[in-house]
């Protein structure tokens, strides 16, 4: 798998956290959510209002693979703090 940017790691760390989020809730584009999915790292699901409104609508959620891949940068960022 190619690299992941560094706004791309936040995000799959936060949704490790948060189970389920809108792209509004985590304060990123729908851009970045939808290639992260093309990657196999993160679900969407289309809730009402997904059509008028996509950036609260849609809540992204990990894939087995994105949570595989966002426990070891969670563990990463645990030890710069430390």
């Amino acid at each position: 798998m190619k690299h992941l940017t560094a706004k791309q790691t936040d995000i799959l760390v936060k949704l490790a956290a948060r189970g389920s989020e809108s792209a509004y809730g985590l304060q990123t584009s729908l851009g970045t959510l939808s290639a992260l999915k093309k990657r196999g790292l993160l679900n969407s699901r289309h809730g009402q209002g997904s059509f008028t409104f996509p950036r609260n609508g849609i809540m992204w959620s990990l894939t087995p693979a994105g949570r595989a891949i966002s426990v070891p940068a969670k563990t990463e960022a645990s030890k710069d703090e430390g």
